[in-house]
């Protein structure tokens, strides 16, 4: 793999497969697919990316030793997939503020173009 390669991976690859996780959870909320198990199995999938690639290119080497902290391990899994849900539940929310006799609001742009859209009118 050449060095341009490995940069890519190493510095893109985790908010590549967060922001995808995250974007997949809110297609799945507007689709109408049930919140469980639909989120649970996409963080699952996000996490099994990301311990691939550590096992594949670790950021560190030296992180692939076991240094005893499999439970600040386990913390750390659930506090990201916390961050991931909340993420995708307050992004899913926001698409529900713009008010629907709001004249004008291009709804024929993508879903994603539409939710910073409000996101800059709340957050102003």
């Amino acid at each position: 793999m050449g060095s341009t390669s490995r940069f890519l991976l190493r510095w893109f690859s985790y908010p590549a497969i967060f922001g995808g996780v995250s974007a997949g959870m809110v297609w799945l909320l507007y689709q109408g697919i049930p919140y469980w198990p639909s989120t649970a199995i996409l963080a699952a999938l996000g996490v099994g990316c990301v311990a691939g690639l550590e096992r594949f290119q670790p950021f560190r080497q030296d992180w692939l030793d076991d240094h005893d902290d499999t439970l600040t391990d386990l913390i750390h899994l659930v506090v990201n997939l916390s961050v991931i849900q909340f993420t995708a539940t307050v992004l899913s929310r926001l698409g529900d503020l713009v008010p629907a006799e709001l004249s004008g609001f291009p709804t024929e742009l993508p879903l994603w173009l539409q939710l910073l859209i409000v996101a800059a009118c709340v957050f102003q």
